[in-house]
């Protein structure tokens, strides 16, 4: 384990109770980065398991290794499933079975909620009688987005814990340190995480970094009149789709093999409509880069610093009221895909309207 992942544990809630032996049997964890949700759950389960002194973990043990692959038989993880992404009472049942199993290491068991705010009613009341009454050296984890879906009885018998969006200094230390990210690379990531590490990694997938080197350098070649804006619209249409795919990969879990085709395609839709809302928003952050650097002539101000000679280029070449025309036209485009125009059409309309006249330059 890094030190500043040890250093970021050593910050957490769960880190201070299981130290000074005040853990309680079921808490529901709360906050807006899942990603970061997942990993206080695992590092949790490892102080829990892990042979190593109070609320440390050595992360290289044999019980380490297995929670970090989450196949470890005292660490369960309960997940949504089947079309409607619900937890169901049958699931529940499955987990109190093996939770009253006899733990294999002879120490704690331990049980992870994910989406716990969509278990259906019979299944929360089901898992109440658990949470009521645990085995002994038992702990419930429920992960929830929200903590109105969830019953008032389980909310009433649960501690809450909400953890907090990350420091931009966090982030790029772990970047830096952890991810060899470069200084620039790392300031764009901070810039769009926002404190949010499932956007962290997001940004850390090769993939997604070429995709977003694309989608700026086509930008950059249109307006400079290199690219055709018809051929381009089709090209972005084709990326966001192939990135959309990524997505779902990287989300992809064994049951979903199950599931009806129609599901699939709804779930791919959303990751579809996910990654177009990523590209405006990849586009509206230069642009207003460009209205940034040509306004301050500070490159530190950048959110896309490792993109600066384009930035300048663009600050030198367009006027101010053109690129603010550009953003307005940029919301225009993305509205009218809201309003159920196909992308490619929007952003041919958008694309062949940057043109000389379009997109005043500076004399």
């Amino acid at each position: 384990m890094s030190l500043k992942k040890y250093d970021l544990w050593k910050n957490t809630f769960f880190y201070k109770v299981i130290e000074a032996h005040r853990l309680v049997h079921a808490y529901i964890v709360l906050g807006p980065d899942h990603q970061k949700k997942i990993w206080v759950a695992n590092s949790m389960a490892k102080a829990l398991i892990c042979t190593a002194h109070g609320a440390t973990y050595c992360d290289v043990c044999p019980s380490c290794v297995r929670i970090n692959s989450h196949n470890h038989p005292d660490v369960l993880w309960l997940y949504p499933s089947g079309i409607q992404r619900i937890i169901k009472i049958d699931q529940v049942r499955d987990l109190q079975a093996a939770l009253a199993l006899k733990s294999f290491e002879g120490g704690k068991k331990i049980a992870f909620i994910l989406h716990a705010d969509r278990m259906k009613e019979e299944a929360a009341n089901a898992l109440l009688k658990t949470i009521e009454e645990p085995p002994e050296n038992t702990y419930i984890i429920l992960i929830s987005d929200t903590i109105e879906s969830l019953l008032p009885t389980i909310r009433s018998r649960c501690q809450h814990v909400t953890l907090p969006l990350s420091s931009n200094d966090d982030i790029r230390t772990y970047l830096v340190d952890d991810c060899n990210v470069s200084e620039q690379q790392a300031q764009f990531i901070c810039a769009r995480a926002r404190g949010n590490f499932s956007i962290v990694h997001r940004y850390l997938n090769e993939q997604r970094s070429n995709w977003r080197n694309f989608i700026v350098s086509s930008l950059v070649d249109l307006l400079n009149e290199r690219r055709d804006p018809f051929e381009l619209a089709e090209e972005i249409e084709s990326g966001i789709q192939n990135i959309a795919g990524l997505s779902s990969e990287d989300q992809k879990r064994p049951e979903d093999d199950a599931m009806a085709e129609s599901d699939k395609k709804s779930i791919e839709k959303s990751l579809y409509n996910q990654e177009v809302c990523d590209y405006f928003e990849t586009i509206e952050l230069f642009c207003r880069d460009v209205i940034i650097y040509k306004l301050t002539n500070d490159k530190h101000q950048l959110v896309n610093s490792d993109k600066l000679q384009d930035i300048s280029h663009l600050a030198n070449v367009f006027e101010l009221d053109a690129l603010s025309d550009f953003l307005d036209r940029l919301q225009q485009a993305y509205h009218a895909f809201l309003g159920n125009t196909k992308l490619e059409f929007a952003l041919e309309i958008l694309y062949d309207s940057l043109s000389v006249t379009g997109m005043p330059r500076r004399n």
